[in-house]
């Protein structure tokens, strides 16, 4: 995968791992979707659909060791806010 809208890589590499864990232990993925999509692409934030941010949530709740289903993520705000960000124990430097 290349550059995606305005540097999509750039911005999951800001949402990965130990920073992104301590920054959003306890928040909703609708709070993840609602930075993401009014941050992103840098030069037209929201400009994009919502199953794409939706699908960019999905990405990085993956990567950052969360379960993940075996559906497709919604983009509906009631759903997302249900969906609370606890990652995994050892997933943080507090966790150690």
């Amino acid at each position: 995968m290349g550059e995606v809208n305005g540097g999509f890589f750039i911005v999951a590499r800001r949402f990965n791992h130990c920073a992104m864990r301590l920054a959003w232990r306890g928040k909703s993925a609708f709070e993840l979707f609602e930075r993401i999509r009014s941050t992103m692409p840098q030069n037209k934030p929201g400009t994009l659909s919502q199953g794409t941010y939706a699908s960019i949530v999905a990405y990085l709740m993956k990567v950052n060791g969360l379960a993940v289903g075996t559906r497709r993520l919604t983009s509906d705000s009631t759903a997302l806010a249900s969906i609370r960000l606890t990652f995994p124990a050892g997933s943080s430097a507090t966790d150690r």
